[in-house]
């Protein structure tokens, strides 16, 4: 969820998908825009302080920025969203994420229709994967109240010349992927691929793990649960005094499989 720590900025969110990217082996990660919905929690506190909040609610939808931030203008606030889809997307880390998998004994063919899915849907639709469509229907007819229909000619040369561009991409894209697949079963035949994010039991061994001691807040939660647990604490030589900057939350690698198999089945 982007921008739901007040101190939160382009810079420390680009900041926090690096460590990410190089620390932990995830497949597919999701984004969102802190959204107050009515009746949640963040409604209710964003409310009291007075904090201004779109009266649109069909601009809710966890992809638009709809209320104001301490630390980021709402433009910077919606670029900073576009721009972790397309950081943790590149086509580098999609060729690091498909020779962990592979290295990992994942079936990376089966994988790649998902990173096509999760790596093109916001640059290409502007929209949550989940939302995204091989060919998304649209109807001249279908205006909200009080907005002006199009010219048939002007609609369907605008619709016709976004589907044109939207599959070139795809395509595209596709052949890469699939040229990256076919490269890693060629180089890697014996799954030998190793790099930080599987390196086996590594958060146990104390060392400089970003992920865990790149702010003050992180590196005290991590201390609590090895204090929990009866572990030593990790110690971190390089702080980041903003008490308030934590790493981006991901999803379990386990979790993001599994949901990778039911969207291809």
């Amino acid at each position: 969820m982007l921008g739901c720590f007040p101190h939160d900025t382009p810079q420390s969110i680009a900041r926090d998908l690096d460590i990410i990217k190089e620390e932990l082996p995830v497949d597919a990660l999701e984004f969102f825009i802190l959204t107050p919905l009515p009746g949640s929690e963040d409604h209710k506190v964003l409310s009291s302080k007075g904090v201004p909040m779109d009266g649109d609610m069909n601009r809710y939808t966890l992809e638009h920025v709809v209320t104001d931030h301490s630390r980021m203008s709402r433009s910077e606030w919606q670029q900073a969203y576009r721009a972790a889809w397309e950081q943790f997307y590149s086509a580098a880390h999609l060729e690091t994420i498909l020779r962990r998998a592979h290295a990992s004994g994942i079936n990376i063919w089966r994988l790649r229709p998902i990173l096509l899915w999760f790596s093109s849907a916001v640059p290409l639709e502007n929209v949550h994967p989940l939302q995204a469509g091989i060919i998304r229907l649209k109807r001249r007819t279908d205006r909200r109240s009080g907005m002006p229909l199009e010219p048939r000619l002007t609609f369907y040369a605008k619709y016709a010349s976004a589907l044109v561009h939207k599959h070139t991409a795809l395509y595209r894209r596709w052949r890469m992927l699939k040229r990256v697949c076919r490269k890693i079963e060629k180089e890697d035949p014996n799954r030998l691929y190793m790099d930080r994010a599987l390196l086996p039991c590594a958060y146990e061994t104390g060392e400089d793990w970003r992920l865990y001691t790149q702010t003050v807040a992180a590196e005290s939660a991590v201390d609590r649960e090895r204090r929990v647990a009866g572990k030593k604490a990790i110690s971190s030589p390089v702080l980041v005094v903003d008490q308030d900057d934590v790493p981006t939350v991901s999803q379990p690698r386990n979790t993001l499989l599994a949901r990778a198999d039911e969207m291809i089945e």
